[in-house]
């Protein structure tokens, strides 16, 4: 890289010529996705892609690496520490409140940041449902991968034009409680729509109108077992979603984004072994995985990642429902998304006759 940057000063020339040396280094990454453009422009745009991406990683996945420094800074080491104080106890008073859901903003969700992190993949949305204004919806996606990218760009940010695909709902994506606990990823987080994965939280937006609760269903547990080619899940012993949506009278859309697994790859450990009970037992203790993965370096591989959105489940409103109930949807769940993924996946995945869903 050093004698890269020292050649790249030299002449203007040396310049155009190494930046296209610089594309075609790229190139290996983006043929994948049948793209090819050796112009200085193209080159240009890859490098925002990488930045933007970037710049998404740092400020809400690993937001807690900046956002922690910078408080304690201000707490030890300034005389502003009183500031940071009655924040964290607004913080405290404003846990789980309905009101945040109204800091949801379009013009945030519509940076253009999100559109290069969009083309970075990119990432598409791909719609097959019919939504009935009247009523909310709760999305469930999967798989959740590792940073689970195709379904933060589609529907925490209007870079895919969500907004218009669904005029008549919003979308809030419900994540790992503890976002809401840091300096700055809160707000950012709120303004995106990220809501707390809580059952207080959940119940606050299916419980506004014309709503859309997007749930990750398999959480931090999934990511540990996402490895490229491969769609691992986890749902078989998840059903408090299902008694959230019979409670609210929510119907249920099965969401399967394509490619997810792809983004990054992870060093395995296998079950039984003492690191991955050391990591199922942080996971227990931080709610998110601690698993050793890697792409282009710390960024994501640039893979494509197409978002499916099913067709909802009609639901009646239970508000006590019976296990019976709540296992005869889950079922009826289980083999819509199965029936959504045997479908799609003919037109998303290479090889998709030896590519198979596994649940667990």
């Amino acid at each position: 890289m050093k004698y890269l940057w020292e050649k790249l000063v030299e002449t203007s020339s040396d310049r155009i010529s190494l930046l296209t040396v610089s594309w075609k280094k790229g190139e290996i990454v983006t043929n994948v996705m049948g793209k090819r453009n050796n112009s200085c422009h193209s080159t240009l745009k890859w490098h925002l892609q990488a930045i933007s991406c970037s710049i998404l990683l740092a400020i809400l996945p690993f937001a807690i690496f900046i956002s922690a420094p910078i408080v304690l800074y201000i707490l030890l080491y300034t005389r502003f520490y009183p500031l940071a104080f009655l924040y964290y106890v607004w913080v405290w008073y404003d846990n789980d409140s309905r009101n945040s859901l109204e800091r949801r903003s379009p013009r945030v969700r519509g940076w253009a940041l999100w559109r290069y992190v969009r083309d970075y993949f990119p990432v598409r949305l791909v719609n097959t449902a019919e939504l009935d204004p009247t009523l909310s919806y709760m999305f469930c996606v999967f798989p959740h991968g590792v940073l689970s990218m195709g379904s933060g760009v589609n529907f925490a940010t209007n870079a895919n034009n969500v907004d218009e695909i669904f005029p008549n709902h919003k979308c809030y994506l419900a994540t790992l409680p503890y976002h809401f606990k840091l300096f700055y990823g809160r707000e950012l987080g709120h303004a995106l729509g990220f809501c707390p994965a809580t059952p207080k939280s959940v119940s606050n937006v299916l419980s506004r109108p014309n709503s859309v609760l997007v749930l990750i269903v398999g959480g931090a547990a999934e990511s540990m077992y996402s490895r490229p080619g491969q769609y691992t899940i986890f749902l078989k012993h998840r059903k408090g979603f299902v008694k959230m949506a019979l409670k609210h009278g929510t119907p249920l859309v099965p969401v399967f984004t394509f490619g997810e697994p792809d983004t990054y790859d992870q060093i395995e450990f296998p079950e039984g072994s003492w690191f991955r009970r050391f990591q199922e037992y942080i996971r227990k203790i931080i709610t998110f995985a601690p698993i050793i993965a890697y792409g282009n370096g710390p960024l994501p591989y640039r893979r494509e990642l197409i978002t499916v959105v099913g067709k909802p489940l009609p639901m009646e409103k239970t508000l006590n429902p019976t296990q019976e109930q709540i296992d005869d949807l889950h079922q009826k769940f289980t083999t819509e998304l199965t029936a959504l993924f045997e479908e799609k996946k003919k037109l998303y995945i290479a090889n998709h006759e030896n590519v198979h869903l596994v649940i667990k």
